[in-house]
């Protein structure tokens, strides 16, 4: 690793990265908003079809998690990102080729969907695993926080840009953004040729590949810090999605807030999201990064109690409602803080494989949390489903407080 003076900006090679990575960010932003309206829009897709497209972008990437992992300690972090960016182009792209001679079908949405959800899931691991080789581990809280503040910037002004390309070029043209950008970030990260690649060595000793993935859960099952982080990841995840189901029809039916309004509210939280990661730096060297995790994990919880409480005259829903955005400053110190310590706490040999054992555990936490969201709001209805999700926040962190998370004060700091 070098030694970089003046942090992560005088690291030519994480410019570089980080430039592949926000115009990534950008055309996967505008990718997803025209993918859902190309199947809407020129297919005429309904809700069964919707939620069979959702099926498919997460379910492969779960399954094929582990066996990622491997593959990512195995063949090295960056090989396999640079593998995922060209084909990931290659199958956005394949988009609006066949919908310019008007062959577009559901069936191949579906087929897309599937594929781009193995290879983000290979891209998304092998990009955490990879951020610890490129820089040293002072420079990781530096660098996760620029990283999510480019992407909070990107989902603050992304959706509007994603809305006007889409309304002028089609939503299939629109993607094929998407696919130019996927070959960004791969030129990007095939410059970065003297950057260190991955030790595999110990990956490479195991024989059997079943045994290489299950390696990761052994590692996230027995490190403490580990198991508390993905456990705590698991039903947060769950708890957020199940939200997710339900605000905006808690905003349009409930409350009855115009789609025009309600977009600069929800904007307002991509705002306070990078305000968060401009000062998570801070918070973290004052605090500790185990009592930062946990604050933060309370901070965005209390946004839930904010819009749970929304009612009444629309000024009164508006204030609640910004109120609630303004605690999107804890979910950026949340996820940096996490990322961090995931990645100091990996073994080198191994990084790959834990950060698929998390990341499976997350998706599969998604999928349990839109079962929840649908069950819960159709029975009890929508407000009742943030105020549950409220209270569940008040106790996932306890999982943090309960494990050596708790006394953790510097990112490299190892737990006992």
């Amino acid at each position: 690793m070098s030694s970089v003076r003046g942090g992560v900006w005088s690291h030519p090679h994480f410019v570089r990265l980080w430039a592949g990575q926000a115009t990534s960010m950008f055309g996967s932003m505008v990718g997803g908003f025209a993918f859902d309206l190309a199947a809407i829009l020129v297919l005429r897709a309904g809700p069964p079809q919707i939620a069979i497209l959702t099926a498919c972008s997460l379910i492969p990437g779960l399954i094929a998690g582990p066996w990622i992992g491997v593959a990512a300690d195995r063949l090295g972090h960056r090989p396999l990102m640079i593998a995922a960016d060209l084909l990931r182009a290659a199958a956005a792209a394949s988009i609006p080729l066949v919908a310019l001679v008007g062959h577009l079908t559901l069936l191949q949405l579906y087929a897309v969907a599937a594929v781009m959800s193995v290879l983000s899931m290979a891209f998304d691991v092998s990009f955490r695993a990879y951020i610890p080789v490129l820089l040293e581990g002072r420079h990781l809280v530096s660098a996760n926080s620029v990283l999510q503040g480019t992407g909070a910037v990107t989902e603050a002004s992304g959706w509007a840009t994603a809305g006007v390309l889409v309304q002028l070029f089609t939503a299939p043209a629109a993607i094929a953004i998407d696919a130019v950008s996927f070959l960004v970030s791969a030129f990007s990260l095939a410059s970065l040729r003297s950057a260190p690649d991955p030790l595999t060595t110990s990956a490479g000793a195991e024989q059997r590949t079943l045994s290489a993935a299950l390696g990761g859960a052994r590692e996230v099952r027995l490190n403490p810090v580990l198991r508390a982080l993905t456990l705590s990841a698991v039903a947060s995840e769950a708890t957020g999605q199940a939200v997710g189901v339900v605000i905006m029809l808690f905003y349009v039916r409930d409350l009855h807030v115009a789609p025009a309004l309600l977009g600069p509210i929800l904007g307002i939280g991509g705002i306070a999201a990078v305000a968060g990661s401009l000062i998570c730096g801070r918070v973290i060297r004052r605090v500790g990064i185990g009592p930062a995790l946990i604050g933060s994990m309370y901070l965005k919880g209390s946004g839930l109690l904010f819009i749970a409480l929304a009612g009444g005259p629309l000024p009164v829903i508006i204030a609640l409602s910004v109120a609630g955005q303004f605690t999107d400053v804890g979910w950026s110190i949340h996820d940096i803080a996490v990322t961090t310590l995931l990645q100091e706490t990996a073994p080198a040999g191994l990084s790959g494989r834990v950060f698929a054992i998390y990341e499976t555990a997350r998706s599969a936490s998604m999928l349990t949390g839109l079962a929840l969201g649908a069950g819960l709001g159709a029975a009890f209805g929508f407000r009742a489903v943030l105020i549950m999700a409220f209270g569940a926040s008040l106790l996932i962190p306890l999982i943090l407080i309960l494990s050596p998370v708790r006394t953790m004060k510097s990112p490299v700091e190892k737990a006992a």
